[in-house]
């Protein structure tokens, strides 16, 4: 290996060692410094070899820097830094925020991971078809998937339930309430669910679920707006959208935190999702929250055995016998999928506490990197 190709390969180091410190890591979960080839060729393929010595002098997001600061500290005039900075910004590698002022970061791992599959079909054929099964092959043969979901005991998401399947008698908290989330939004947008997208690119995809499914919400939905991932939608689209897609049985879920912006609404299946990966296919039962409420039982006499809300519980929490459905309350996640999907009004969601959900991104990143084993700054 020439000087120039190990000084390379030390920067791409760094980088995997400045992520290795966020919130997810790259190393197995608990541990540090222990990151796979299978991560460092991901990161050599995805970062332009030209850029990473550019990509590590700035911070992973949430901290950022303006292209001034960072021209300094590259030792280059604001013009050139702010060329770098949209290029890593275009190559999926950054985060940008500001409308007046850009600042930018490193992604954080997640991202890392996921917004790549937003560009497949722009990327040369060979580098998406090698990113697709490098992240698919340390997502689910190396477990990453555990760092994604969170830790062994509190997930980075919780679900959040179907609007129409709650009383609405019932007290619900306002980020409980998709509909709030959304109507509280100063923008939105609609883009490509990247678990599916990898999937359908890969050639392993077992649903035919639409691909645009996910909502971005706010600093969430304007970068993808901005990146070119997503375009923006009103909030009439974006609430008669949730209702269509819940009539195919997809799961709501987001950041699991109450206070501060969301960023994004997911709306899961079970067979791509690698949220509820960790529940449906994989051996994580914490993948992601369960929402505080549990699905029940209230006509039984209605249920004409159509089977429909056995069909369409992602978690396989309900079997149908003689009479009707019987609910496994350790299985249901009280999304409440089956009660808007049951044609004879059989069941319902009831309130249950069963799951914290944390004040602010800073009290759940704090946890889980207790949790895991690892010193973040948010």
């Amino acid at each position: 290996m020439s000087e120039v190709a190990k000084e390379i390969e030390t920067y791409y180091k760094i980088l995997a060692e400045k992520l290795d410190n966020g919130l997810q890591g790259l190393s197995p979960i608990g541990t540090k410094g222990k990151i796979s080839e299978t991560w460092m060729e991901y990161l050599r393929t995805l970062v332009n070899p030209n850029d990473v010595k550019y990509l590590i002098q700035l911070p992973v997001f949430p901290n950022t820097l303006t292209a001034k600061k960072f021209a300094k500290k590259i030792g280059k005039t604001e013009a050139e830094a702010t060329t770098i900075l949209e290029r890593l910004f275009k190559n999926d590698c950054v985060m940008r925020v500001g409308s007046k002022t850009k600042r930018y970061g490193i992604h954080l791992p997640f991202l890392i991971f996921d917004v790549p599959p937003l560009s497949y079909d722009m990327m040369p054929p060979e580098k998406a078809k090698k990113l697709a099964e490098l992240s698919y092959k340390y997502l689910v043969d190396e477990e990453w998937y555990k760092n994604f979901e969170g830790s062994p005991n509190t997930p980075l998401s919780r679900i959040i339930p179907v609007q129409e399947a709650i009383q609405p008698s019932q007290e619900v908290l306002p980020f409980e309430r998709v509909e709030e989330i959304i109507k509280s939004a100063r923008v939105l947008s609609l883009q490509k669910c990247a678990c599916r997208t990898r999937l359908d690119f890969l050639g392993i995809r077992k649903c035919n679920h639409p691909l645009e499914s996910c909502i971005g919400v706010n600093q969430g939905a304007q970068y993808f707006i901005d990146r070119g991932h997503a375009r923006e939608i009103s909030k009439e689209e974006a609430l008669k959208l949730l209702k269509e897609l819940n009539k195919l049985g997809l799961v709501h879920t987001t950041e699991n935190y109450g206070e501060g912006n969301h960023t994004l609404i997911c709306n899961c299946c079970a067979c791509c999702c690698n949220l509820l990966g960790g529940i449906t296919r994989w051996n994580n039962p914490r993948a992601v929250a369960a929402a505080n409420f549990i699905s029940t039982v209230k006509n039984i006499e209605n249920c004409t055995q159509c089977g429909t809300c056995q069909e369409k519980c992602p978690f396989k929490a309900i079997t149908l016998n003689q009479i009707g459905p019987e609910i496994n309350p350790q299985k249901c996640m009280g999304c409440g999928v089956c009660v808007v999907n049951c044609p004879s009004d059989v069941l319902e969601l009831k309130r249950e506490e069963r799951e914290v959900i944390y004040k602010n991104l800073i009290e759940l990143g704090l946890k889980v990197a207790k949790e895991t084993n690892r010193q973040i700054k948010l």
